[in-house]
């Protein structure tokens, strides 16, 4: 279902004339129902403080761009990263079996996260490990920001169950959920 704001006031007016800009799917957007992915990487702070700073975004750029493909090959887009964590979205361009794509992904992160494993204990006798969280559900898909920072996104429920996911984890000892 579209889903359209009034405009009601100049600053309306001005969230509106983002209409016809490319990529963009209008001032509020549509429900979807999506499947969700939440990546974090185990003990970064620890590894951050271990490293130096040029090793550390090294690797997260290498962790980054092996994730981003996989999601990609799988039928997802990355939505953001956020500090060492990734935030996909699989199903907002309308690909089929979403759910799939985004549990093939999860399992495929962790692969990677092993493969970085060998890759840091050869170099610093560290492991690599993450944790993934994955849900499908209903989402808002739209333009959010302002300016030059707008883009388009996903918010509702579904993504804080996501989060949520990865991060239940912690507490009961698995990497996916």
């Amino acid at each position: 279902m579209d889903i359209a704001r009034l405009v009601l006031d100049s600053t309306d007016i001005e969230l509106a004339s983002q209409l016809g800009k490319p990529k963009l799917v209008g001032p509020v957007g549509r429900e979807v129902e999506v499947a969700l992915v939440f990546t974090d990487i185990v003990e970064y702070t620890a590894m951050a403080d271990a490293l130096p700073a040029y090793d550390v975004v090294h690797l997260l750029n290498r962790f980054f761009a092996r994730t981003t493909t996989l999601v990609e090959d799988h039928g997802g887009r990355v939505d953001n990263y956020i500090g060492d964590a990734v935030f996909a979205v699989f199903g907002v361009e309308g690909n089929p079996d979403p759910a799939l794509g985004a549990v093939r992904s999860g399992l495929g992160i962790l692969a990677i996260a092993d493969d970085l494993t060998s890759y840091l204990e050869r170099i610093y006798g560290m492991d690599f490990r993450v944790r993934v969280g994955v849900h499908f559900g209903e989402v808002l898909f739209g333009v959010m920001g302002a300016g030059s920072a707008a883009r388009e996104t996903v918010i509702g429920d579904a993504v804080n169950v996501a989060s949520r996911l990865e991060s239940a984890n912690k507490e009961i000892g698995t990497s996916i959920l």
